[in-house]
């Protein structure tokens, strides 16, 4: 399922690089807030990978906005302890830069 939305960054932007079966790869894990109204907001795990994390941990840090689009899964949490539960991931395949720091979200959330 494609996802996509203006959202916040809310933890520090940390670049890992990690060996894949093609050599080093760049990945770059962190999580967002969507605020759908002034009461209601989101938080969703996202991953970027490649030249995609690269463009976020040089470009972003905690606090930023950022409008992401990317592919929505679930994930299964620690099935031996939490059961059936997922958490729900976006790998984001873009980036569109905002202005910036955070400003008044009015909205329009993932």
């Amino acid at each position: 399922m494609k996802a996509y939305g203006l959202c916040v960054l809310i933890d520090e932007v940390a670049l890992q690089t990690i060996d894949g079966p093609e050599g080093e790869v760049k990945v770059l894990n962190n999580r967002v807030v969507s605020y759908v109204s002034k009461e209601k907001k989101h938080y969703i795990d996202i991953t970027a990978w490649g030249k995609t994390a690269l463009i976020i941990a040089e470009n972003f840090k905690k606090g930023d906005e950022i409008f992401i689009e990317g592919t929505l899964s679930n994930q299964p949490i620690n099935p031996a302890k939490f059961g059936n539960l997922s958490d729900s991931v976006i790998t984001v395949e873009s980036i569109a830069f905002t202005h910036g720091r955070r400003s008044k979200l009015g909205g329009g959330g993932l």
